[in-house]
């Protein structure tokens, strides 16, 4: 396993007792790491959420250089190592482009479904692979107990209840706030609901089992927040497959593991898990191909 660093920033991070982490940006606090989420968080308190936050990136680079928002259905080797060539979908159709290199960095679990081309053995040890399932789930309610009268501001992680990971909006103008919570395994598979056919988180617009996520939540929180009022507006519930991989024993000693992150062909694997070390390593993979194909 890696070191687990802790990255700080001027937002002055809070863990869940209410402590102030340094504030430092864009350095290890001490010399050292952080957790990854400060930075997040650093963002949501300039009032800049996730999917605004990569536009403005987009926004700085030369135009028609990057599409967001589509749909990724094959990533093929082109005859005789010539490039790739991407089949996509976006608002506006299907496309294809091609390019000299494709470096794909999504979840093993589903490569397969948009590297058809794969060898049987590459085939074989993905097929090993299973997914964790996780639902998201935000909740406003009417006054910040949690911190108004619980003291509790920033997020935790909990080991005995549905929910483990919860987190609070930051301070904005109302006395309203959001508790955004994540519920992962085995609790998310029992209020799993249909099929898992996507790599596109779902919308629960069904009201029966979105209001059954709602309801258990609320019921286990309020023993730790006495005063919680209800939900003051409907939640939103979102189910998440493929939230991350999960590995058979013997995966890694095998040899399944280093064999889906070579390349195949023009087309590299930049991550299985593309969040917090995960994305730092399709990062790091991307620039090295990327360098690797300068002339």
């Amino acid at each position: 396993m890696g070191r687990c660093r802790r990255w700080t920033s001027a937002a002055g991070c809070r863990t869940g007792t209410g402590s102030r982490r340094p504030d430092h940006v864009g350095r290890p606090a001490g010399g050292r790491g952080a957790w990854p989420c400060s930075v997040t968080r650093w963002v949501r308190r300039q009032r800049l959420p996730g999917t605004q936050f990569i536009s403005r990136l987009v926004d700085k680079l030369p135009p028609n250089s990057v599409t967001l928002n589509a749909k990724v259905s094959a990533v093929r080797n082109l005859p005789d190592n010539e490039g790739v060539e991407v089949e996509y979908t976006d608002h506006s159709g299907q496309h294809t482009v091609r390019a000299d290199a494709a470096i794909t960095a999504v979840p093993h679990p589903v490569i397969s479904r948009i590297v058809p081309d794969l060898p049987a053995d590459r085939r074989a040890a993905l097929s090993n692979l299973d997914f964790a399932r996780m639902i998201r789930h935000n909740a406003q309610y009417s006054e910040r107990v949690w911190e108004t009268k619980h003291g509790f501001d920033g997020s935790g992680v909990y080991t005995d209840q549905t929910a483990t990971w919860i987190t609070n909006s930051p301070p904005g103008d109302f006395e309203s706030g959001v508790l955004a919570a994540y519920i992962n395994e085995p609790a998310a598979t029992d209020l799993w609901t249909g099929p898992v056919d996507d790599f596109v988180p779902h919308f629960l617009m069904d009201d029966g089992p979105g209001r059954a996520v709602t309801e258990r939540l609320h019921q286990e929180l309020t023993p730790i927040w006495p005063g919680l009022d209800p939900v003051l507006n409907e939640a939103r519930v979102w189910q998440v497959p493929y939230y991350g991989p999960v590995y058979p024993p013997r995966y890694v000693l095998d040899g399944s593991y280093a064999l889906n992150r070579e390349p195949f062909g023009r087309i590299h694997f930049g991550g299985d898990w593309v969040y917090g070390f995960g994305a730092n390593d399709a990062v790091r993979r991307g620039r090295d191909v990327v360098d690797a194909l300068r002339p």
